[in-house]
């Protein structure tokens, strides 16, 4: 696989088809993890330097504008797990930013989907 593989992220869509209806709730609301009967989750966004990290594709967003030139896979780990970042956005603004140390950044992201896919193959769930 070359480099110039890795596809551009698409587009953000102008209008989503609205979400189906759930019982008592208004349209247009956004229900609470409580309305829909989850407890409020204890895990934290972790990154490696040892601070905890806002969830969510802004906060994602703007950590990889704040750090590009200098991000590793693995400090977007917590976004990327969590599906809040895309790896094919976040390889086109590293590469955007770092030029010709985007194939290292690109070397580790195979890297890591190699690792999850064999360990999801081996894994004794």
């Amino acid at each position: 696989m070359r480099e110039e593989d890795v596809k551009r992220p698409l587009r953000t869509p102008a209008k989503l088809r609205p979400f189906p209806q759930v019982s008592g709730m208004r349209r247009g609301t956004v229900p609470t993890l409580r309305e829909l009967g989850i407890s409020k989750p204890k895990q934290k966004l972790n990154l490696p330097d040892g601070r905890v990290a806002k969830g969510g594709e802004e906060a994602a967003l703007s950590y990889l504008r704040r750090h590009a030139a200098t991000v590793l896979p693995d400090q977007l780990a917590p976004w990327f797990s969590l599906g809040c970042l895309s790896l094919r956005e976040s390889y086109w603004r590293v590469k955007k930013a770092m030029h010709k140390q985007a194939a290292t950044f690109y070397d580790e992201l195979l890297w890591r989907d190699f690792y999850r896919y064999s360990v999801s193959l081996n894994s004794s769930q």
